[in-house]
């Protein structure tokens, strides 16, 4: 066999016999239909992990995100304000804070022509609803780049809902619409 297959085999044997392992799976005979929420908590830790879209009613400017929380504490964040070209993604941390969850992310922004114009950093107080809904509260302050801090330049409630799985339908797997036929256009992976 050529090192290089060898190689490639080698590591998705390595993915395929780990996985189950890294992400806490469990063989179906150990869940019950009514433990899957019970497991999730089991599993990742915390109900907050995962992806949420994120409606922010800023009252500067209300905007959409998405918020993805990290087992181990970590989260990342883009809005749709990227395109605009004066911010960048965000990097952050949170934590269980009694009945709620505290974060805390920072990211970079720019002025019109592009040049760096220092940090946002946002801190939020986050209540899960249920599994799928949360709400909360963000207050963003102003990191300028001398240092200058310029807490609660805004103040925004915040909802969001989970994303989910949404499986491929059995008659979407056998429709292939051909690229020429008008009916969408196909993006190219």
């Amino acid at each position: 066999m050529q090192p290089r297959k060898a190689l490639t085999l080698m590591m998705f044997l390595l993915m395929f016999t780990t996985t189950p392992f890294l992400y806490g799976q469990t063989s179906e005979a150990d869940e019950s239909p009514n433990q899957g929420d019970l497991r999730l908590e089991r599993v990742s830790g915390s109900p907050l992990i995962g992806s949420w879209v994120i409606d922010v009613q800023s009252e500067v400017a209300p905007f959409n995100a998405f918020h993805t929380f990290h087992a181990g504490g970590t989260m990342s964040e883009t809005t749709n304000l990227l395109a605009t070209l004066s911010e960048g993604p965000a990097h952050g941390a949170w934590q269980k804070d009694g009945d709620a969850y505290a974060t805390t992310f920072e990211l970079f922004i720019f002025e019109a022509d592009h040049t760096p114009a220092g940090r946002i950093r946002v801190r939020e107080t986050i209540t899960l609803i249920d599994n799928d809904h949360l709400t909360g509260i963000a207050v963003a302050d102003l990191l300028l780049p001398d240092g200058t801090i310029i807490e609660n330049i805004d103040t925004a409630p915040i909802t969001g809902t989970r994303i989910g799985i949404l499986p491929v339908k059995a008659e979407e797997k056998l429709a292939r619409p051909s690229a020429s036929s008008g009916t969408y256009a196909r993006r190219r992976w």
